[in-house]
């Protein structure tokens, strides 16, 4: 991921990263992205100054979990709403069969 529009924003501040410069790191060339200095002493961010690359910005486990659980309860919730669906389609028809039995008296 080079792209700086692809990083996410800071969790703490959500200021957006910029782009810092290239550094070689084990003999791979590395994009650096910096944490912007905060603008208020008052509100500094605890990451303000510091100097990132894409893959360890990119490490959010809290948010990853978050994410997956909300995507397995969305799923859930699908799967229940197919269901009352179904049975709510089936109570149809058994309303129809008895209203044409009773009518057939």
């Amino acid at each position: 991921m080079s792209d700086e529009n692809e990083l996410p924003k800071c969790p703490f501040c959500e200021d957006k990263l910029f782009f810092r410069g290239h550094e070689m790191r084990n003999g791979i060339k590395t994009v650096l992205y910096e944490h912007p200095s905060t603008r208020d002493d008052w509100m500094r961010c605890p990451l303000s100054g510091l100097v990132f690359d894409a893959p360890r910005w990119n490490i959010r486990p809290i948010e990853d979990a978050l994410r997956a659980d909300n995507e397995r309860l969305n799923e859930a919730i699908s799967a229940k709403n197919i269901s009352i669906d179904k049975m709510s389609e089936m109570n149809r028809n058994l309303a129809r069969k008895l209203d044409s039995l009773t009518d057939k008296r």
